[in-house]
């Protein structure tokens, strides 16, 4: 008799460590399903700001920031004459207008979520980042081509990090060449974000478990 309650003791027993295993399992794989939802919305919402920036560059033909004519078609949709104001128009996005940027693609409805200082597009998939737009040449930093650049970053400080390099290079892997340093993604030595936390030389640092990367992504 206590051979049969020793061996239904450990079948008991072994029961309890694989519904525990598969706990387990289903705890892990549904923070997979999640992080991978995020990176997907991610993508999109980068690619949803660049399909904005080709749409109002070919409606205006200049791109917006750099609008030479911004104040003439916008001015009347906002009861504020300095909400919007024009570009120089050399197709470029120099500072100044950067956060002028956001607010023309606002004016010609072709993005909504913006923050509360008009300055940046706000992004749903990670909670805190922001967007704004810039041109490579007027920062003279970074790995991204010669182009006006989409900037991802921290809302409150949009050159600081919001990905670990993981999910850099996840989103890197599905819309660019993979690497940390080279295409038309990259990241940006910006703000706290160093090449020692978002990368291991052109590689992303996989290694790494902390908020280390911002995301630059060429659109000309």
């Amino acid at each position: 008799m206590s051979k049969n309650k020793s061996a239904f003791s450990l079948i008991e027993l072994s029961i309890v460590i694989l519904v525990i295993a598969l706990l387990i399992s289903g705890f892990v794989g549904a923070a997979k399903l999640i992080e991978n939802s995020k990176i997907q919305r991610l993508v999109k919402e980068i690619t949803n700001v660049s399909t904005a920036y080709q749409s109002f560059n070919i409606i205006y033909s200049e791109p917006p920031g750099d609008f030479s004519n911004a104040d003439t078609f916008f001015d009347s949709l906002y009861s504020s004459s300095t909400y919007i104001s024009s570009g120089d128009g050399d197709g470029f996005i120099e500072t100044g207008e950067d956060t002028q940027s956001v607010r023309h693609l606002q004016a010609a409805n072709l993005i909504t979520a913006i923050n509360s200082a008009n300055t940046h597009i706000m992004f749903d998939s990670f909670d805190g980042a922001g967007l704004f737009l810039y041109s490579f040449g007027d920062t003279g930093y970074g790995y991204a081509l010669d182009s006006n650049l989409l900037q991802i970053g921290d809302n409150s400080n949009i050159n600081n990090p919001f990905l670990i390099p993981y999910q850099a290079d996840q989103v890197d892997e599905k819309i660019d060449d993979g690497q940390a340093q080279t295409g038309r993604m990259a990241y940006q030595t910006a703000g706290s974000v160093t090449d020692a936390t978002c990368a291991n030389g052109t590689d992303y640092n996989l290694s790494s478990t902390t908020v280390g990367c911002n995301i630059i992504w060429g659109v000309d």
